[in-house]
């Protein structure tokens, strides 16, 4: 019996150093042993200029004030992490040479540039490496934190997972955006600095959590499908309704508050805690007499609609109607995220998703009447 069980030790153990061998053969994650330093340039998305009263300007839209990396081996495992506060920032790119790791960042002040810099890291060596980046994030407007990160992030997929909550329901922001980016295929050589990109923009782009939504109404001459033309459009306040609460921390094909275009609307309940509606808010923008417009920020609400084959413009937001011809709605009891009961009313769609993001305009229209009716006006608020 004594000699059966030393045979089995022995066996045990060179089992042992059979996997090991395999394990340094093939390195699993793309690991090769030691480490290095790469150097890796970021920018944050060109935008289009778009500033109102109640929405910001690109200077405070593209700035980017600290910084969360992550770095992931080929399977998906974190190899690296490290927060970067806006204290942490070097005062030019040179200083990065003489310090562990550090980044270094300019913040652009014109609509058409973008923010960039340049961030140091310090990482074990390997391939097929892919390195997320997030940016400003500890706000009071978004609830993501580094402590957050630091304590939930683990593997790729707790970040594709991950999702971002608005901590105030609101269409405005106060000029810290949280922003994500990400680059793949990357190589950290063993005790070697590399740099990756470099110009323009930066070789991992920042985007924006939040889309940012203009509407402009002009007052112009094509007659609607009776033949009447608007003489005036006085524009009184909008609202918005069905705006996200929640998003993903990184985008992905499917929105955090997706809903399937077939739920039973007595199901609404389980969804409608995920969205709010803004309160009325007045017009910003009067560049001349015939022009008039708003904007607003919210996160991204690409819901799959109920029918996609109308070819008419208008039905695309046409209401379901009653069999009495009046527009459907469905009284909605939820729970609040809060942990509050609310109720509220939802319009229904005839092709639309009935949780598409969707804004209310109230104005005094006046048309100009033709045909029989030709001289006469007809006003009203709409």
């Amino acid at each position: 019996m004594k000699k059966r069980y030393f045979s089995t030790i022995f066996a045990a153990i060179f089992l042992l150093m059979m996997t090991s061998c395999v394990r340094e053969q093939f390195a699993p994650g793309g690991l090769t042993g030691g480490e290095g330093y790469l150097y890796l340039t970021f920018g944050s998305a060109p935008n289009v200029e778009v500033s109102t009263k109640a929405t910001l300007k690109a200077e405070s839209e593209n700035r980017i004030m600290n910084l969360y990396v992550f770095v992931f081996d080929k399977d998906g495992h974190k190899i690296h992490s490290k927060w970067y506060s806006e204290l942490d920032h070097t005062n030019s790119v040179g200083e990065l040479d003489v310090i562990e790791e550090g980044w270094y960042r300019e913040n652009s002040s014109e609509a058409d540039k973008s923010s960039t810099g340049v961030i140091k890291i310090k990482a074990p060596a390997g391939s097929g490496f892919k390195i997320y980046m997030f940016a400003n994030i500890d706000g009071d407007m978004v609830k993501i934190s580094s402590e957050m990160l630091s304590h939930n992030i683990n593997t790729e997929d707790d970040i594709n997972n991950f999702q971002v909550y608005l901590n105030q329901e609101t269409t405005s922001r106060n000029g810290y955006f949280p922003m994500s980016g990400s680059i793949s295929g990357v190589t950290v050589s063993d005790g070697e600095g590399i740099t990756i990109g470099g110009g323009g923009s930066g070789s991992l782009i920042l985007r924006r959590m939040d889309a940012k939504i203009k509407f402009t109404f002009k007052t112009g001459t094509r007659p609607d499908e009776n033949g009447q033309v608007i003489q005036s459009f006085e524009p009184k306040g909008w609202r918005v309704f069905n705006i996200p609460k929640t998003a993903f921390l990184m985008e992905r094909n499917e929105d955090a508050c997706s809903v399937k275009p077939d739920t039973p609307t007595k199901d609404y309940s389980q969804y409608a805690s995920l969205f709010f509606d803004s309160e009325w808010a007045n017009f910003e923008e009067f560049p001349d007499q015939n022009t008039s417009s708003f904007s607003f920020y919210m996160p991204e609400n690409r819901q799959t609609p109920k029918n996609s084959s109308f070819t008419n413009y208008q039905d695309r937001s046409r209401q379901k109607k009653t069999a009495t011809g009046l527009n459907e709605v469905q009284a909605v009891e939820y729970t609040s995220l809060s942990g509050k009961t609310s109720t509220k009313s939802m319009r229904i769609f005839q092709n639309a998703n009935d949780f598409s993001t969707y804004v209310l305009v109230s104005a005094k229209v006046i048309m100009k009447l033709t045909g029989s009716e030709a001289g006469q006006t007809l006003g009203g608020w709409v």
